[in-house]
């Protein structure tokens, strides 16, 4: 996994780090959200000036 990490992953190089992105996940199917607590906790870590909305709770189908 050290090719996922800092330097090593090569697709970072990609996208500028100042790059602002959005993203929508949609589920073609019925689902049950789950996880959205380590989502979260994830993101906090990895870019704590992202902002997340959730139009789904957790547990929610």
């Amino acid at each position: 996994m050290l090719e996922d990490v800092g330097a090593g992953d090569l697709t970072v190089q990609l996208v500028p780090a100042d790059a602002m992105a959005q993203a929508t996940v949609i589920s073609r199917e019925v689902a049950v959200l789950c996880g959205q607590p380590w989502f979260d906790k994830t993101f906090r870590q990895a870019a704590p000036s992202a902002m997340l909305t959730w139009h789904v709770a957790e547990g929610a189908a």
